[in-house]
């Protein structure tokens, strides 16, 4: 337990430092973001009142709280539970944390006992405490072992903080990718059916479909596969931009239903087969063939109609639609970040992320799904299927993360995998993981856009609680707490000084969020990594310590290296500074400026809503984007232009420039437009 505190602490300041630019709105709050404590539970229809000094709270199943201002320590039906901070008094009003707030919201009943009880405990505390960190405002989780049939579903925080509506185990999160097991699930029902067959060509099923060979690497979409599709090796590009995210509670069908013809017009990313690429388009495709098959011509309409009757309703995920409409009750609002609500998104791109679910139902289906696939006498698909989805299909990295047909296999330390699949869109972060050896599986989905890396990092933490409890031994090798006896902190002389402002400069850490500028400020080796800046405490051992990790420099060949420890993995960057100067292309300084997103459907929103081309100090032509879903998190994201066979590339994504007739200069990234202003 001492661990994974140590550990849970670590990964909070972590989120801590990444978040750091975001700013959180409390509303009505005491200090610390702390909220007012009769509103909170009277909003929920609990009754509140003073009894000789202690707040006493009937919530409106029964359940009694007794709450000691000062103390960080209340009473559930007189069981001990113990507060994340205590609740304070500020001119005579009691106010609560956030977190425990949440905590006293989603807890009924004594403390658990009985199957996982230590997990369920540690996830009530760890919950809250991860929420409180990064500003969640919603958050559902469920915990499963399919090889006993036992369930835990618990919701924290607020579905709708504005009308006071607490998270429970019905609440429906949109899953993001977490919707591309079930999609999966579709396609290999008929492959049962024998109506596909995975390794026939995809225009055996839709005559119509056709890409473009890439420009650099070549490719016949011809020989695009059914299975290529499903393990994300087919080539095809990866978004549609256009229509892809909808404000309101309808879904934009053209996106869906226009993807070939779309497509007809685009390239391929590589030779279908040689290499992976996540691409949300396959799964559109896959949608697509299960809804042709079946006699649907509205292809949108058709695989919702599809998913519904063959895969939602036999399984008795009742509530649970890949389609978003207004009739739905008890669904968990979008907020940007802790309290601060948005407008509903729906996601047009169906059978590759817009299914709602719950924690409830969707327990059901990792039982289902990781038991012998089954549900109530109802068979979604059979055992020796489901175990061939869960096989390695592709490697979307060596050693680390695999691909099935729709569920990805994360292999942890010591070799053990574990399969699942993540989901992130907008608002909505998910994550679903399970331990195929012991039958363990954990599902969470948050609510709010600064959430992004807490539920896949939750997920698998409980999953490795759950595992540690029901084994009695820890799941992968702990490593070992590292021996600092001889190394401490240390002091940086002036000639120290001088050698590390050698150093000084620009770095590419593309797998920590791109370019970091190192400086020395104030006699300080200090990171400014753009949405936040930290400082290197020096050690002993000339390395360097920060919240992050362990840096370290040195000079390879006459590079400046700066490389970064985190447990045991390292990650290294080189000094981009001192390029030779470049001329940019000939014509290139006329499309120099800032494109801002043009809506092409009512109520569209722009999954990238600018971009900025520019050339840098050294003459390359550059492009950096502003996300609208993730903008805050750091802004811009800039990487060189590249020209090849007449096309620009922006990494590995074709870009378009495009003047009409007015002479307004456009830019076309996978079919979202955007003009300079």
């Amino acid at each position: 337990m001492k661990r994974l505190i140590k550990k849970v602490t670590a990964v909070i300041m972590a989120m801590l430092m990444l978040f750091a630019s975001v700013t959180v709105a409390h509303g009505a709050s005491g200090a610390q973001g702390e909220l007012p404590l009769r509103a909170v539970f009277e909003d929920v229809g609990a009754f509140v009142d003073w009894v000789d000094g202690i707040i006493m709270v009937v919530m409106p199943n029964g359940d009694e709280w007794a709450i000691t201002p000062g103390g960080a320590a209340a009473t559930l039906n007189s069981e001990s539970v113990e507060l994340v901070a205590p609740v304070i008094i500020i001119d005579g009003r009691a106010f609560i944390s956030y977190a425990d707030a949440m905590l006293l919201l989603g807890v009924s009943g004594p403390a658990p006992r009985g199957e996982l009880a230590l997990t369920i405990e540690t996830a009530m505390a760890t919950a809250p405490a991860f929420m409180n960190a990064v500003g969640v405002t919603g958050l559902t989780m469920a915990i499963v072992d399919a090889e006993t049939g036992f369930t835990w579903t618990q919701g924290f925080g607020y579905a709708d903080s504005v009308r006071g509506l607490p998270v429970d185990e019905h609440t429906l999160f949109q899953v993001g990718s977490t919707s591309k097991p079930f999609t999966a699930a579709a396609v290999m029902q008929l492959v049962e059916q024998g109506l596909i067959d995975l390794d026939s060509p995809v225009v055996n099923y839709l005559p119509e479909f056709s890409i473009l060979p890439s420009p650099v690497l070549g490719g016949d979409s011809g020989d695009v596969t059914v299975r290529m599709l499903l393990n994300n090796t087919s080539g095809v590009p990866a978004n549609k931009l256009y229509g892809w995210f909808i404000t309101g509670d309808s879904h934009y069908q053209g996106n869906m239903n226009n993807l070939l013809e779309w497509l007809q017009t685009r390239e391929l990313t590589f030779e279908p087969g040689t290499m992976y690429e996540y691409s949300n388009n396959n799964w559109s495709l896959l949608g697509i063939i299960v809804a042709r098959l079946m006699g649907f011509d509205n292809y949108f309409e058709g695989f919702i109609e599809y998913t519904n009757t063959n895969i939602f309703t036999p399984l008795g995920m009742e509530r649970s639609t890949f389609e978003f409409t207004p009739g739905l009750t008890n669904v968990a609002m979008p907020y940007i970040s802790l309290g601060v609500q948005d407008i509903m998104h729906t996601v047009s791109p169906i059978a590759a992320g817009s299914v709602l679910s719950s924690a409830y139902e969707m327990a059901l289906f990792m039982h289902t799904i990781f038991g012998d696939g089954t549900m109530d006498g109802h068979r979604l698909l059979t055992q020796e299927t489901l175990a061939y989805m869960m096989q390695e299909h592709s490697i979307m990295s060596p050693g680390v993360l695999h691909y099935g047909l729709g569920f990805m296999r994360v292999i942890a330390p010591g070799g053990r995998v574990l399969v699942g699949h993540d989901g992130n869109i907008a608002h909505y972060h998910t994550g679903m993981m399970f331990d195929p050896e012991t039958g363990l599986g954990v599902f969470v989905s948050v609510n709010t856009t600064s959430g992004l890396l807490i539920a896949t990092h939750l997920a698998i933490t409980m999953l490795e609680t759950a595992i540690t409890e029901k084994t009695g031994a820890p799941p992968w090798p702990q490593p070992p707490e590292p021996d600092i006896s001889d190394v401490g902190p240390a002091t940086l002389s002036a000639e120290e000084l001088a050698f590390f402002s050698a150093f000084e400069g620009l770095y590419d850490f593309a797998e920590a969020g791109g370019i970091w500028e190192l400086l020395i400020i104030d006699g300080v080796l200090t990171w400014d990594a753009g949405f936040a800046s930290f400082e290197l405490i020096p050690l002993s051992d000339g390395t360097f310590d920060s919240i992050a990790g362990i840096y370290s420099f040195e000079f390879v060949d006459g590079v400046a290296v700066a490389t970064i420890t985190v447990g045991d993995e390292q990650f290294s960057a080189l000094r981009i500074d001192g390029l030779e100067d470049v001329a940019p292309p000939e014509g290139f300084l006329d499309w120099v400026g800032v494109y801002n997103f043009v809506p092409q459907v009512e109520n569209e929103v722009g999954l990238i809503w600018q971009l900025v081309v520019s050339v840098n100090e050294f003459g390359f032509p550059m492009m950096s984007t502003e996300q609208a879903i993730h903008a805050y998190l750091g802004g811009p994201s800039e990487i060189p232009l590249a020209e090849y066979n007449g096309y620009w590339f922006f990494g590995f994504t074709p870009v378009r420039f495009i003047i009409d007739d007015d002479g307004n200069r456009f830019i076309d990234i996978l079919g979202g437009l955007y003009v300079r202003s």
